[in-house]
């Protein structure tokens, strides 16, 4: 199993919500891509997701996306 993710505002924001001792269990399978892109990547315009996933061909089906 792994659970990617991308910074470190999801693992945090579960841990509040299920606790810390819950999340232990499955913290070790969390990959932080952010993490892998801040190693591997050179982003021109940052490294946001909004900025550095239409590198890679996604794009979003909202002219706005947000986090709702």
């Amino acid at each position: 199993m792994a659970v990617f993710h991308y910074s470190s505002h999801e693992p945090s924001h579960l841990k509040k919500i299920l606790g810390e001792e819950t999340v232990a269990d499955v913290q070790p399978y969390f990959v932080d891509l952010r993490s892998l892109m801040r190693n591997n990547f050179l982003g021109a315009h940052g490294l946001g997701i909004k900025k550095v996933a239409p590198v890679f061909g996604f794009a979003w089906r909202d002219d706005d996306p947000g986090g709702l």
